[in-house]
């Protein structure tokens, strides 16, 4: 019983130190902070105040990159409750989950096409759906990582970049 006992506590105990480590990265959640932080940061940040919507404030932050067309973006929902939370999470998710799941439907379809017809279709044809196969894999790889960096504690749900995620603390 004693042995039992001691594995069991040393094992809480590894998951206790280990959790922090690879949990994923949470914003600072007081809107005004860390509208301030990325105001300092140089995004330009919106905070909305939503009442008797189930959505208390929602803090917006948007930083275009000088690198292109890429921005840098971090969404912060302060709900009325937890539960509203959890379910505005939820629907987050499966938003993403969706947009993943319909995006390899997309290449299944034009890899069958590409296959079925490839005596029918030219060169261009045949190189234009090998490029949009390659864009929908680098979305569907957006689109994983934007769902390793959603989040949710307390009345609070977030989305967006390691980045702004940092830069909002």
């Amino acid at each position: 019983m004693k042995n039992t006992l001691k594995r069991v506590l040393a094992l809480v105990l590894v998951i206790a130190c280990v959790v922090p480590f690879v949990a994923c990265a949470k914003p600072k959640l007081d809107l005004e902070k860390a509208k301030a932080n990325l105001e300092e940061a140089e995004y330009t940040v919106t905070v909305r105040e939503e009442p008797n919507t189930g959505v208390e404030a929602t803090l917006y932050a948007v930083k275009d990159l000088l690198s292109g067309d890429e921005t840098k973006s971090l969404t912060i929902i302060k709900c009325e409750t937890a539960k509203m939370a959890k379910l505005a999470y939820q629907a987050k998710k499966l938003d993403i989950e969706q947009q993943i799941e319909d995006a390899k439907l997309q290449i299944k379809t034009i890899k069958y096409m590409l296959n079925k017809f490839e005596d029918d279709l030219s060169s261009e044809e045949i190189a234009e759906g090998e490029d949009e196969i390659k864009e929908l894999k680098e979305e569907i790889e957006e689109l994983k990582e934007e769902l390793k960096t959603m989040g949710r504690s307390g009345k609070y749900v977030w989305y967006g970049d390691k980045e702004a995620i940092k830069a909002s603390k």
